[in-house]
């Protein structure tokens, strides 16, 4: 895919990954997965069509600090409106084109095994109940 490879790993508390935007709850997701990989071709894109930063912000309204920190992998959020204007600008039919975001293969077949169960039961697992019921409690406090 494109020129940036990001792996970020639980054994190493998946430095890098800002996830200071999460409340706790948010946080304990990540207890279930072992290693996420964000690739992302969105500099790939822009240099393609040959358009400058300025350019992309002027077309898209997006922020000229927020295309920047786009393109140097430093925004950790986008919201879904930014994403659709990006992919609508850029010629891009899918989200992944720009941004790839993928599970190691122990946690897709954890997904996966844990989704089929959970389709066929109709009971939410008991895993995230038991988060469902920390988190509860968390904001009680």
């Amino acid at each position: 895919m494109g020129e940036c490879k990001e792996i970020y790993r639980k054994e190493d508390n998946f430095t890098g990954l800002d996830l200071s935007i999460l409340n706790d709850g948010g946080k304990r997701i990540f207890d279930m997965v072992v290693e996420v990989k964000i690739d992302c071709s969105l500099s790939d894109h822009v240099k393609a069509l040959g358009l400058t930063q300025g350019e992309l912000t002027q077309i898209t309204g997006i922020r000229q600090a927020t295309i920047s920190d786009l393109l140097n992998k430093r925004k950790t959020t986008l919201s879904i409106p930014h994403m659709l204007v990006l992919m609508v600008v850029l010629k891009v039919p899918r989200l992944s084109d720009l941004f790839d975001i993928t599970f190691d293969a122990e946690t897709v077949n954890k997904l996966n095994t844990e989704r089929k169960e959970w389709e066929k039961t109709k009971k939410i697992p008991k895993e995230l109940v038991n988060l469902m019921v920390k988190n509860v409690l968390d904001r009680t406090k």
